[in-house]
């Protein structure tokens, strides 16, 4: 076990020209050969592929500070269905539009923020989602407009807010009794 330190950062290429993290806190954690911690920082272009990187630093960080497969696969629902929001909303006619993510692990969790500099949410205020009937023939199911209920059945905590001309979607995951 490594002893406390002061506050250290550690800066990453993990993709170059792709996704930069920054990972910092007091106690570190062991991952690989590398120091981890309980904190992540990405940046990326508003683009699926970028956002799909994203995610597997996501994966890497948090499986590499002990959760289960199946933590690992709840938290990536919920964050690239709020990813893929601002990507195909609020960046909807703005090209070469950047997200930023920061997770931070818990007692409780992890706390998760994104924003950006798109197009503000409609009304101020984050949408219900739909729910949709499921009980119908295959060719009829509905394709899409499962994201903002699947995020708030997800988290615990969930706010938006507009800070000047940038949007800020933050969210809190409870992950008791999820380590693995």
């Amino acid at each position: 076990m490594l002893p406390p330190r002061p506050l250290w950062a550690l800066t990453m290429c993990l993709y170059p020209d792709t996704v930069n993290a920054l990972v910092f806190t007091q106690y570190p954690m062991r991952f690989g050969e590398l120091e981890m911690t309980d904190n992540l920082s990405l940046s990326f272009a508003a683009d699926e592929m970028e956002l799909r990187s994203a995610l597997a630093q996501v994966r890497d960080f948090l499986s590499g500070a002990g959760f289960s497969k199946c933590v690992l696969g709840s938290v990536e629902i919920v964050l690239a269905e709020a990813a893929n929001n601002v990507i195909e909303h609020a960046y909807a006619d703005v090209p070469n539009g950047q997200v930023e993510m920061r997770l931070k692990i818990t007692d409780t969790g992890l706390d998760a923020v994104l924003e950006d500099e798109g197009a503000a949410m409609p009304n101020g205020k984050i949408p219900e989602g739909r729910h949709h009937d499921l009980n119908v023939d295959l060719h009829d199911l509905p394709e899409g407009g499962f994201g903002w209920s699947l995020i708030r059945e997800m988290t615990d905590g969930l706010t938006y807010n507009r800070i000047g001309e940038r949007n800020q979607l933050s969210m809190h995951m409870r992950l008791d009794a999820a380590m693995s």
